[in-house]
C-alpha cells in the first residue's frame, strides 16, 4: 500500500514545502520520513491542502477533477485497508477458537481412550478370574472321577472279601455265642450277677466291614446285607506317601577332604601322637576332616611307614567323649553300631535307650547289614542277644527287627494299607485289651512307605494319630520302642531331631546319644536333620552343640558339620560390622561365600535375635548393582529363591521364557514339589495358575505337566517301556503327516530322568539320529526350546549349566543375572562338576572366565562360591548307558 501511495502522489512531492507549512499550522508534531507526510495526508482533505493556491490562481478544471479522483482513490483505499485488518482480525479469532476446539476435542477422544483402556483391564481380570474358576472345576471334576474310581474299586474289593470271609465270620460267631453260652450258665451256677444277652463279636469285624447277621438255623445261615459303601475321602496312595517321603539328600555333614595327602598326613599324625608335647589338636582337625574312606586309607598308610596300628595310638592319647567320639569315627560304620548293640546288653542291666535306638531308626538293609557283622564280630546271632536281655512284647519286636523281615521300599497299596489300618485299630482302640502281635507284625514287616500310607488311612478312619494309640494302650519300654518306629517311618530325620534334642535339653548332655547319631549320619544326611532341627526348635543344631559341650570333643563335633568353628552369633556380628558405614566387602565375602545355605539361614536369624533388624534391609541399605542381587541370592534359602525367579519370569508385561524353561524344566520332583509350596507361601497364588496365565499351546501344557507331575527321582529305568516310547514318539513324529504333541509331552514329563535317559539311548540307536533331531524338524518356537531343555538336562545336567554359564559370559557384556542364579542355585549341589564341564567345553577353567567378566567385591564373592563347592560332595553317578547300547534296535517298520 505504502509503494503505491508513492506513486500515486508523486506529483504532489513538488508541493511538500506547503504541506509541511500547513502542519505547522495545525500544530501537529512533525514526524521525520514519508511514512510521517503519508500518515497526515491520509487524515487532511485534499481541498484543505489546494485552499490557499486556489485563492491564489485562477480554477484549473482539469486540475480540480483530478483532485478530486485522487481524493476518492485515497478514500477506497482507506477503506481496503480497514477491511483488511477487520478480516485479519476475524482470521485470528477463528484461529483461536479452532484451536480451542480442537484442544477440548482431543482432551475428550484421551478420556474416553483411558476408559476404554480401563474396561479392558477389567475384562482381562474377570477372563482370568474365569480361567482360574475353571482350572480349579477341572482339578475338583478330575478328583472326583478319581474318587468315584476309587470307591468302586473299593466297593468290588469289599464285596469279594465279604464273599471270601462270610463262613469263617459264621463260624467264629458261633463259637463266641457258645462260650458266652458256657460262661452264663457257669455264673448261674455260682449264684453270680447273670450276665449281658449274648452279642455279635463286633470285635472280630472289621470296622469297615458289615457285620454277619446272626443266622436263622444252623445249616442255612442268612447271608448278611451289604451295607452302603463309606464316603471315600480321596485319599490316594501316590498321594499320601509323596506328602511324606523324604526327599533325596543334597549333603551329608563331612565331605571328602580335597587336599587329602594319605603319605603326609600319616606322617604329620604319627608327630603329633608320639611328640614331646603331643598335640591333640591336630589329631582333632585331621581326622575330623576326613571321611571314613578317607581315615581308612589314612590308617592304612599309618600302618605301612611306622608298623603300627593307628587307631590304638589315637586311642592311648585321648580320653573321654573325645575318645568315645574318636572310637566311633575310626572304626567301620556297621561296626561301631555292632558294638553300640553289644555295650548296651552286656553286663548288670540293659540300655535300652541305645538298643531302641540303634535298632528301631535303621532300615532294613541297614539291620541286615548289621546283623551279619555283629555275627562275625561276636560270634553269636544278634537276635539270640537280643532276646536274652529282653522281655515280654518289647524283647518279641526287638527280635522280628533284628531278623530283617521288612518288605522293601517301593509302591504302597492303598486297600492293604486301609486293611493294616483297620486291623491296627481292631487290636487296640475297638477292643478290652490290646492285641499286641497285631501291631508288631504291622510295623515290622511293613515297608516305611506303606506304614506311611498305613497311619495316614488309621488317621482318616478315627480322627487322630497312631500315636495316640499306642500312648493310650502301650506301656513300658515296648511302648517308647513303637513310637520311635512310628516317627522312623513318618520322617527319619524329624525322629534323629527329637533324639538329638532331648539329649541337649536339660541339666547335663547326653554324650552317648550324640556320638551314637552324629558319627552315624555325619556322611549321610546329617545337614538334612539340621535342617529339620531348625524348623521344629528355631534354633540350629551347630549352636546347641557348640553351647553344650566344650573342648576337643566340641572341636570335633563342628568339624563334622563341615565347617571350623561355625559360630551364627559371631557372623552375625561381623555382618553387621561390615554393613555399618562404607561396606566392608572382605568381611562380607569371607561370612557369606564360606557358608552353606543352612548356615546363612542361621546366620540371619541370630541377626535379627541380636539387632532386632531385618539383614536384607540392612544389605539393601548398604549395597547395590550386581553384587547386591547376588548377596541376597545367597541369604534366601535356595528353592525360595527359585520360586521367586519364576515369579520374576512371569510377572509383568511379557513373559521371560529362557528364564521360565530353565527352572521349570531342569527341576527335579522333590524340587518341584518344594517350589509349589514355597510359591503359593510368598504370592498366595498357586504356580500352575499363574504359569497357565502367561503361556499358551503346546508350550503350556508341557510346562503344566512338569509343573503337576512331580517326577518319581528314584524310580529306575523300565527298559521295555523305554523301547515301547521310542517307537511310539517316532510313530507321533517323524513317522506321520504332522505331530502328536501330547504324547511327547506325556512322555517326557512324567519319566524319571534315567528312564528318560534309556529311552533317548534306544530312539537313537533304533533309528539313527538322536532324539533331538526329531524335536527339531517336527515342533517349533518355546515348545521346542522346553522338549530339548529337558533332552539336554536328561543327558548330562552339569554339561547343560556348564553351557548356560559359557553363555552368560560370552561376548560383549555379562548377562549377570543368568550367571548370579546358577552359581547360587548349583553352588552345594555339583557346581564342582559343572567347573570340570566348562573346562571342557571352553578349555579355560570357569575361575579364569569370572576374573575376566566381573569385578570387586562381586567377583571375589563368586569366587569364593567356586571355592566352597569344591568341598561339597559330588552327586550320584548317572546311569550308565552301557546296557543301553546293547539293546536290539526297533526297526522303523514296527514303530510305523
Amino acid at each position: 500500500f505504502f509503494f503505491f501511495f508513492k506513486q500515486t502522489f508523486f506529483s504532489l512531492f513538488s508541493s511538500l514545502p506547503r504541506l509541511l507549512a500547513m502542519s505547522a499550522q495545525t500544530k501537529e508534531p512533525r514526524k521525520g520520513g514519508d511514512a510521517n507526510v503519508v500518515d497526515f495526508i491520509s487524515r487532511v482533505p485534499v481541498s484543505m491542502l489546494l485552499e490557499e493556491e486556489q485563492h491564489r490562481e485562477t480554477r484549473d478544471p482539469a486540475l480540480e477533477d483530478k483532485l478530486l479522483q485522487l481524493a476518492t482513490t485515497m478514500a477506497n483505499q482507506r477503506d481496503t485497508v480497514m477491511m483488511l485488518m477487520e478480516n485479519q482480525r476475524r482470521i485470528d479469532q477463528l484461529r483461536a477458537s479452532a484451536l480451542s476446539a480442537d484442544r477440548q476435542l482431543m482432551e475428550e477422544m484421551f478420556i474416553e481412550f483411558e476408559n476404554k483402556i480401563d474396561e479392558h483391564i477389567a475384562h482381562v481380570r474377570r477372563v482370568r478370574q474365569q480361567q482360574d474358576h475353571l482350572l480349579r472345576l477341572m482339578d475338583v471334576s478330575e478328583k472326583v472321577k478319581e474318587q468315584d474310581r476309587c470307591i468302586r474299586k473299593f466297593c468290588e474289593m469289599q464285596r469279594d472279601f465279604m464273599q471270601h470271609m462270610q463262613p469263617s465270620l459264621l463260624m467264629q460267631t458261633e463259637a463266641m455265642r457258645a462260650l458266652q453260652t458256657a460262661q452264663a450258665s457257669l455264673m448261674q451256677s455260682v449264684g453270680t450277677m447273670a450276665p449281658p444277652p449274648p452279642v455279635a463279636p463286633w470285635h472280630i469285624t472289621p470296622p469297615h466291614l458289615p457285620k454277619a447277621a446272626a443266622p436263622a438255623e444252623p445249616a442255612a445261615p442268612a447271608p448278611a446285607a451289604a451295607p452302603a459303601a463309606p464316603a471315600e475321602t480321596g485319599l490316594r496312595a501316590a498321594e499320601v506317601v509323596a506328602s511324606t517321603n523324604e526327599p533325596l539328600k543334597v549333603l551329608g555333614g563331612l565331605v571328602p577332604y580335597p587336599r587329602a595327602r594319605p603319605d603326609e598326613d600319616a606322617q604329620t599324625l604319627f608327630s603329633a601322637i608320639t611328640g614331646f608335647f603331643k598335640n591333640r589338636l591336630i589329631v582333632c582337625t585331621m581326622i575330623g576332616s576326613r571321611t571314613r574312606q578317607q581315615r581308612i586309607t589314612l590308617a592304612q598308610e599309618y600302618d605301612r611307614l611306622f608298623h603300627r596300628d593307628m587307631v590304638a595310638d589315637v586311642l592311648a592319647k585321648t580320653s573321654g567323649p573325645f575318645n568315645r567320639l574318636l572310637a566311633a569315627l575310626l572304626e567301620p560304620e556297621t561296626l561301631f553300631l555292632a558294638r553300640c548293640v553289644n555295650r548296651a546288653i552286656k553286663g548288670l542291666g540293659t540300655d535300652d535307650g541305645a538298643l531302641i535306638e540303634t535298632l528301631c531308626t535303621r532300615s532294613n538293609a541297614e539291620l541286615v547289614e548289621l546283623r551279619e557283622v555283629y555275627r562275625q564280630e561276636f560270634g553269636r546271632p544278634l537276635e539270640l542277644d537280643v532276646g536274652g536281655d529282653t522281655s515280654g512284647h518289647y524283647q518279641n519286636l526287638l527280635v522280628q527287627l533284628c531278623k530283617g523281615l521288612r518288605a522293601p521300599e517301593g509302591d504302597a497299596d492303598l486297600a492293604i494299607a486301609k486293611d493294616d489300618a483297620a486291623r491296627l485299630y481292631q487290636a487296640g482302640e475297638r477292643r478290652l485289651g490290646t492285641n499286641e502281635e497285631t501291631f508288631i507284625e504291622i510295623v515290622t514287616r511293613r515297608s516305611f512307605a506303606h506304614l506311611r500310607l498305613v497311619f495316614q488311612c488309621y488317621a482318616k478312619l478315627e480322627d487322630f494319630d497312631i500315636e495316640r494309640t499306642i500312648d493310650r494302650e502301650m506301656s513300658g519300654e515296648f511302648k517308647r520302642a513303637l513310637l520311635i518306629l512310628v516317627k522312623t517311618a513318618k520322617s527319619r530325620w524329624h525322629m534323629f531331631a527329637e533324639l538329638l534334642h532331648n539329649a541337649l535339653k536339660g541339666i547335663g548332655t547326653n554324650n552317648n546319644t550324640l556320638i551314637r547319631i552324629i558319627a552315624s549320619r555325619s556322611e549321610i544326611d546329617l545337614y538334612d536333620i539340621a535342617t529339620v532341627y531348625r524348623e521344629i526348635y528355631k534354633t540350629t543344631l551347630e549352636q546347641r552343640l557348640f553351647n553344650d559341650t566344650s573342648g576337643l570333643f566340641r572341636k570335633l563335633l563342628m568339624e563334622l558339620f563341615g565347617d571350623r568353628g561355625f559360630d551364627p552369633e559371631k557372623d552375625a556380628k561381623k555382618l553387621r560390622k561390615a554393613l555399618q558405614g562404607s561396606s566392608n566387602m572382605l568381611a562380607l565375602n569371607k561370612v557369606v561365600g564360606t557358608r552353606n545355605s543352612n548356615q546363612r539361614q542361621a546366620v540371619r536369624v541370630a541377626y535379627d535375635g541380636i539387632y532386632k533388624r531385618e539383614l536384607l534391609a540392612d544389605i539393601r541399605g548398604e549395597l547395590s548393582g550386581d553384587y547386591l542381587r547376588l548377596v541376597q541370592a545367597l541369604m534366601t534359602p535356595p528353592l525360595v529363591y527359585r520360586a521367586m525367579e519364576i515369579n520374576r519370569a512371569i510377572k509383568g508385561l511379557g513373559t521371560n521364557d529362557a528364564l521360565l524353561i530353565e527352572m521349570l524344566c531342569t527341576a527335579t520332583g522333590h524340587e518341584m514339589k518344594a517350589i509349589k509350596e514355597h510359591y503359593r507361601q510368598l504370592y498366595q497364588r498357586e504356580l500352575m495358575t499363574d504359569v497357565s496365565g502367561d503361556t499358551s499351546g503346546d508350550y503350556r501344557a508341557l510346562l503344566l505337566a512338569l509343573v503337576e507331575n512331580e517326577r518319581d527321582d528314584n524310580a529306575p529305568p523300565n527298559l521295555a517301556l523305554a523301547t515301547e516310547q521310542a517307537s511310539r514318539l517316532y510313530a507321533a513324529g517323524e513317522g506321520r503327516m504332522g505331530t502328536d504333541e501330547r504324547y511327547f509331552i506325556d512322555v517326557m514329563s512324567r519319566h524319571s530322568h534315567r528312564h528318560l535317559l534309556a529311552m533317548l539311548e534306544i530312539y537313537e540307536k533304533s533309528y539313527g539320529h538322536p532324539f533331538e533331531k526329531a524335536v527339531i524338524g517336527e515342533t517349533s518356537f518355546n515348545f521346542k526350546k522346553a522338549l530339548l531343555t529337558i533332552a539336554a538336562v536328561v543327558r548330562s545336567r552339569v554339561d547343560f549349566f556348564a553351557k548356560a554359564l559359557h553363555n552368560s559370559m560370552k561376548g560383549p557384556g555379562t548377562r549377570d543375572p543368568d550367571l548370579i542364579r546358577i552359581m547360587v542355585t548349583r553352588s552345594e549341589i555339583d557346581l564342582r562338576e559343572i567347573n570340570e564341564a566348562f573346562f571342557k567345553l571352553t578349555k579355560t577353567t570357569l575361575e579364569d572366565a569370572i576374573r575376566a567378566d566381573t569385578s570387586k567385591g562381586y567377583r571375589e564373592l563368586l569366587l569364593r562360591l567356586l571355592e566352597y563347592s569344591r568341598r561339597c560332595p559330588p552327586p550320584p553317578p548317572p546311569l550308565p548307558p552301557a546296557d543301553l547300547l546293547a539293546i536290539t534296535p526297533v526297526p522303523a517298520a514296527a514303530a510305523a
